[in-house]
């Protein structure tokens, strides 16, 4: 049986992007109500960020609003070092703790070809969930590096099509 389909028209499409503006036009109210609300947080996002961007990491915000609930920033600062203990990483998150956020975990992504610990770090600040996310990239070194501790074998399925 075949399936009934409906036919484009330019007339939908208009519509649908009059529903996008109408979206977009309420998430800028929302973020402009709440608008001293995230200013307070990003007070505290930018003493993280602007002392790890001085001692050479580089920061992305990306700033969330959701209509109905809490505004929500996030924030990734990353980059390359040859210690977890000591060094970059360390002031970071010790500025970071020092800045009212709580460590709420770590967590390694290793592969061939990288290695890196991401930290995460969350604070709510005047009503305003604040996440931090460290991205710490190893460089090999005497110190700190990534070392194979084994071998992992994984069946996958194969598919093909096959028509009679």
């Amino acid at each position: 049986m075949a399936r009934k389909t409906s036919s484009f028209s330019v007339t939908r499409v208009i519509a649908e992007k009059r529903e996008n503006l109408a979206s977009a036009r309420a998430e800028l109210a929302m973020l402009q109500d709440k608008a001293h609300l995230v200013r307070a947080a990003l007070h505290f996002v930018n003493k993280v960020a602007d002392h790890a961007t001085a001692i050479g990491f580089t920061k992305w915000q990306n700033l969330n609003v959701w209509t109905g609930s809490a505004p929500e920033v996030s924030v990734t600062i990353e980059g390359y070092v040859s210690s977890l203990k000591q060094g970059a990483v360390v002031e970071i998150l010790d500025n970071a703790m020092a800045c009212g956020f709580e460590a709420i975990g770590s967590e390694d992504y290793l592969n061939s070809w990288a290695s890196q610990r991401n930290f995460k770090l969350q604070q709510n600040v005047a009503g305003v969930d604040v996440t931090i996310r460290v991205v710490a990239n190893i460089n090999d070194s005497e110190v700190c590096r990534k070392v194979q501790t084994g071998t992992k074998l994984v069946e996958t399925p194969v598919y093909e099509i096959v028509c009679a």
